[in-house]
């Protein structure tokens, strides 16, 4: 390996029909229809001014996306806001208690819960004759999910050439879901940073302090409270997602659910993820159980009840138990950002990675960059395996495409930029890349920024897109489509399916 690796993120290439995304080739295609009807009629007029239309609608770009788009998006973000119960605020109602109806002689509680995290649950597994773990199932995808704490060695300390070896030994650990078959539908890590919590420090000095209320001990602790409000606290996990129906599962009487089948196959390919980490210089610090799982939850809506029950915890006090069932209490549906429980959400999509050769560590400082004191931030990296058949036809169909553009524009007379020539032998390098055996992962990014109040979100906003851009990552702020952006970068494992309009 060389001494000093490069990594080449690739450019995603145009596969689109003349740019166009999926939906705005249907409305196009919908459109030329109802053109050709209406010159059939013999109202050429008219067929003229539904022509000139819908070539706005497809071909018009607001914020790097068609008007097609925008049209769904617009049309759920308003249905939304002031269709469903509650208008643009939404509270949850009072829980109930209603009969169950698998069982007449039992009763169970039934929650109101937001449609950005409707179907989330948290449980403990506990597969026969294994260790138990927390599980999160999410009913409208129908998948079930394991959370893993992790942290690692100062990745910036080591030599470039062991930064390489490292980064390659996470690829093939991603690699190792892509085949035929897998039930594996996504691997995302996600690294939160916020306000340090020194509670835990400070009843250490407290302890070992030869005179707690000392002159000296107090102008310690003064101090460490004052750095802690500009001192930054990382966490990392990762989340592997299993889809139920993509196991293989036979009904047997007295045997195994579907869901209990996927939950061992879970419990499989964690185990497997588990040894590939260690191997990749992370330390495993185990799978977060179903009360952890709450507590994220939790933290992640409200980032501040989260900081002072850890401040609680460290300092020996009791901690209140978390209410069960999933929140939140209240969501108010703004086009920039969504308001969950009173606190203050932003969430981004990264649209944009480097065009150049990197470092291996070259997110390093975008992820160590600490947000503005007083703000949260939350950065989520999901992986999609491609299975290889899949992976081949899509670049074939995506370098055909580049190669027929090309070859009409130069018949034409017009010159293929430097961008789509760049496109064209990223995507040959990838089929090359496939036909030696390589797998394919698609990536999709998420930043969330979190704040107590508007003031605090802008300019957390404006300081992660302009650390993002160091970094050479483009990001754009997903409109509309706030609550199921940020319930797609929790750490649970929803994915970003949410967000499709």
């Amino acid at each position: 390996m060389s001494d000093d690796p490069r990594i080449e993120i690739a450019a995603r290439p145009e596969s689109m029909w003349f740019g166009l995304e999926r939906s705005a080739v249907v409305g196009a295609v919908a459109g030329s229809v109802l053109v050709a009807m209406i010159v059939a009629v013999g109202s050429w007029q008219l067929g003229l001014l539904v022509a000139l239309v819908t070539a706005v609608l497809a071909f018009g770009r607001v914020k790097g996306t068609s008007l097609f788009v925008w049209i769904g998006i617009v049309a759920i973000w308003v249905a939304d806001r002031w269709l469903v119960r509650g208008g643009r605020s939404w509270v949850g109602a009072v829980p109930v208690v209603v009969a169950d109806p698998d069982d007449e002689d039992k009763v169970k509680e039934a929650r109101d819960v937001h449609r950005s995290v409707k179907g989330l649950k948290f449980a403990t597994a506990a597969p026969e004759g294994r260790r138990s773990f927390g599980i999160v199932i999410d009913s409208l995808a129908d998948t079930v999910s394991v959370v893993l704490r992790v942290s690692g060695t100062e990745f910036s300390l080591l030599e470039p050439a062991e930064q390489g070896r490292l980064v390659a030994m996470w690829g093939r650990a991603l690699a190792s879901m892509a085949y035929e078959g897998s039930p594996v539908v996504r691997v995302s890590w996600t690294t939160e940073a916020g306000s340090a919590e020194v509670g835990e420090h400070t009843r250490h000095v407290a302890d070992v302090a030869d005179d707690p209320d000392s002159e000296g001990t107090r102008r310690y602790l003064a101090l460490v409270e004052q750095i802690a409000e500009v001192s930054t606290e990382h966490r990392s996990t990762v989340t592997i997602t299993v889809g139920v129906r993509k196991v293989r599962w036979r009904p047997r009487p007295g045997g195994l659910t579907r869901q209990e089948r996927a939950v061992e196959v879970l419990d499989d390919v964690v185990r497997m993820l588990e040894d590939d980490l260690r191997g990749s210089g992370f330390v495993v610090d185990g799978r977060l159980a179903a009360d952890d799982l709450t507590e994220s939850f939790l933290r992640s809506r409200r980032p501040v009840d989260g900081r002072s029950r850890a401040a609680a915890r460290s300092a020996g006090e009791p901690v209140p138990a978390i209410p069960v069932g999933v929140g939140p209490l209240s969501v108010e549906n703004s086009p920039g950002h969504v308001t969950i429980d009173g606190y203050l959400h932003a969430s981004l999509a990264i649209t944009a990675w480097p065009s150049t050769l990197v470092r291996p560590a070259w997110l390093e400082n975008f992820i160590a960059n600490a947000p503005p004191p007083g703000t949260d931030r939350r950065v989520t990296i999901t992986h999609v395996p491609v299975p290889p058949s899949q992976a081949r036809r899509s670049i074939s169909h995506q370098l055909s495409s580049l190669e027929s553009a090309a070859e009409v524009k130069q018949a034409k007379g017009f010159r293929v930029t430097a961008g789509s020539r760049r496109v064209m032998e990223v995507t040959r390098r990838r089929e090359e890349a496939l036909a030696d055996g390589h797998q394919m992962m698609m990536v999709a990014g998420m930043i969330t920024v979190s704040a107590g109040d508007e003031e605090s979100l802008e300019h957390a906003v404006d300081r992660a897109q302009s650390q993002a851009r160091q970094a050479g990552l483009e990001t754009t702020v997903l409109w509309l489509r706030q609550p199921a952006a940020w319930a797609a970068g929790l750490p649970l494992g929803l994915g970003i399916t949410r967000l499709d309009p």
